[in-house]
């Protein structure tokens, strides 16, 4: 991720240079992705919720980026993410991959996301079972146990956190990490995703 990107991630045109006085002074994530590209991505409607709507070029960018393994593609929408998340004053909590898809994926793609962004953060979750939640009904899910565990149940107590994932689509994962939290006397709890479902929109952020 050190190196200098030129052109466009999704498209491979060639970028233009960035001019603004932040990105002079460094103060600014330098653009990975053309405007062009840039504006075919949606945004959500809720911006304290998601970036943009997962719809048929979002499902196409996570192919890519997940299962193509394509890494620069981390790079993409870093812009967007610092604006919502780098003056959140609550921890960042990124979803774990169970280890047995980690080495499958051989990367953390939701934790590389906030690494481009240069964002901080901290690991309180584990994924205990290495089933995919898009399997079965949304009901069904919310009856199977809860596939997360907490690291540390004392360290989350009296704190706020903001579980950050890659997309949500029914929402089963974040409300159970949701409940995780609350549960082991977390302060507050909300969430954020790069993409996200209209269907979940302001279901757990109340």
């Amino acid at each position: 991720m050190q190196q200098t990107i030129t052109h466009c991630v999704w498209c491979d045109t060639k970028l233009h240079a960035n001019r603004s006085w932040q990105g002079l002074w460094g103060r600014e994530q330098r653009a990975t992705i053309c405007e062009s590209c840039l504006q075919q991505f949606e945004v959500f409607t809720q911006p304290e919720e998601a970036c943009f709507i997962y719809n048929e070029i979002a499902s196409e960018w996570l192919q890519r980026y997940k299962i193509q393994k394509d890494l620069l593609l981390a790079t993409s929408f870093t812009q967007q993410l610092r604006q919502r998340l780098l003056k959140e004053r609550a921890i960042i909590v990124p979803v774990p991959l169970h280890p047995l898809k980690l080495q499958e994926r051989t990367f953390a793609q939701v934790e590389q996301l906030l690494i481009a962004a240069a964002l901080p953060y901290e690991e309180h979750l584990l994924k205990k079972d290495n089933i995919t939640q898009g399997l079965g009904s949304r009901a069904e899910r919310l009856q199977r146990e809860n596939p997360f565990v907490l690291r540390d149940r004392t360290a989350v107590l009296n704190r706020d956190f903001v579980i950050f994932d890659d997309v949500c689509t029914t929402g089963v994962t974040l409300q159970h990490i949701v409940m995780l939290f609350k549960e082991a006397g977390a302060r507050k709890v909300t969430t954020f995703t790069l993409f996200r479902s209209e269907f979940t929109r302001m279901m757990y952020n109340k």
